[in-house]
């Protein structure tokens, strides 16, 4: 199968948010072709392929051009920043970092950032700072309370508020444009940080709720060496959530061996080895319980 890269940009592909260039990764399809051949050449799921492309029925034709990757590689313009790429395609800040290897918000116009779509199951909506918000002062007949009451107001770049930080009746932090946030974008992003946690590795005994999919490679080796057999009870799973050698059990299927993994498994999703291509298709995506032993 020949691998393309395709370039889109803001008039021809609306589904992408953005003004710069960005370019998916793309395979034209051949006669003879099948959903399920690609997504293995790929090492995606049926269904992923078909959400990629909106297609609701696993029909294709020769010479279409399916997109096949959930990584986006976008061209950094004059005047974007860290936050404003991530709002456009809808992933964090921190995700971002994550994929690219940086250690900083510091970006150079011209260099060319990955964004993985898959990191948009775990943005975490945060209130953004447009004006400044004026508290006002809480009356009280006693005077050494007072000061902690005072009338305090949140504005970009004034470093005098960092003095009346103890005595504001409202916590304050600075980001990384040094503006002021309220107590609100505090909380979003501790629940950020606590979404982030919670997609680590799973203690033994714990219960999960993870999103399934399922595929059948009969023959071929999986990622810990084992072969695929028609009665193999394998699991490809995320290794930072489910270690690779676990046994897990999946309700209403049964205990299975963590011994796989794919690139479109991350997070809190499963894909489950089934005998046949066609039991791989009839299982679609769903929700299941997850129970590492």
């Amino acid at each position: 199968m020949k691998k393309t890269i395709i370039a889109f940009t803001a008039a021809v592909a609306t589904s992408l948010p953005f003004v710069g260039q960005a370019s998916a990764e793309t395979y034209k399809v051949k006669q003879g072709d099948s959903l399920w051949e690609i997504s293995k050449e790929y090492n995606v799921s049926v269904a992923d392929i078909k959400e990629w492309n909106g297609l609701t029925t696993e029909t294709i034709y020769p010479n279409q051009e399916l997109v096949v990757s959930e990584k986006i590689k976008y061209t950094i313009k004059s005047g974007d920043t860290l936050s404003s790429i991530a709002d456009q395609f809808g992933v964090t800040v921190s995700s971002l970092k994550s994929a690219n290897n940086l250690t900083s918000d510091l970006i150079f116009a011209g260099d060319v950032l990955i964004i993985d779509q898959a990191a948009k199951e775990e943005r975490t909506v945060e209130k953004k700072v447009n004006k400044p918000v004026v508290q006002q002062e809480t009356t009280t007949n006693d005077k050494n309370t007072a000061s902690a009451n005072k009338t305090s107001t949140y504005a970009a770049n004034e470093k005098s508020l960092k003095n009346e930080e103890a005595t504001s009746s409202s916590p304050k932090e600075e980001n990384s444009s040094n503006q002021t946030v309220s107590k609100q974008e505090v909380q979003a992003r501790e629940t950020a940080t606590k979404a982030q946690e919670d997609n680590g590795a799973k203690d033994a005994g714990e219960t999960i709720t993870m999103e399934a999919t399922a595929y059948s490679l009969v023959g071929n080796k999986t990622a810990n060496g084992t072969v695929l057999t028609k009665d193999s009870k394998v699991v490809s799973v995320d290794p930072s959530v489910i270690p690779l050698g676990s046994k897990v059990y999946i309700e209403g299927y049964g205990t299975y061996t963590a011994a796989d993994t794919g690139s479109a498994i991350r997070g809190k999703k499963i894909d489950i080895h089934m005998p046949t291509e066609q039991d791989a298709i009839q299982f679609g995506r769903k929700q299941v319980k997850v129970t590492i032993k």
